[in-house]
């Protein structure tokens, strides 16, 4: 999966979906380092200061790709399906005005 999204990142033109590829990248390495960490550590491949920042990382990386996360679900076509969800999933703000 990795592989293939850091293809599409290269071969993307699209300033905005390309971003959106980057961060989602971002998060998935994130978590696995997060799922691995004992091995990274214990064979030296991270520091354990790097390793106490992970956390940190990980949710600067959630906050930044929340704001994206609707378009993000649309490019795999999941709105797509009719009834899959209920309204208030779309948008939060809107359903609650």
């Amino acid at each position: 999966m990795l592989e293939a999204a850091l293809e599409k990142l290269e071969s993307c033109s699209h300033t905005g979906v390309k971003d959106l590829i980057r961060q989602s990248i971002m998060l998935y390495a994130l978590s696995l380092v997060k799922k691995k960490i004992d091995w990274y550590l214990m064979n030296g491949v991270i520091s354990a200061e790097a390793a106490d920042e992970l956390d940190v990382a990980q949710q600067r990386a959630v906050k930044a790709y929340v704001p994206h996360m609707n378009t993000a679900v649309e490019g795999l076509g999941v709105f797509n399906i009719k009834h899959l969800h209920a309204p208030i999933v779309r948008d939060y703000e809107a359903f609650n005005a």
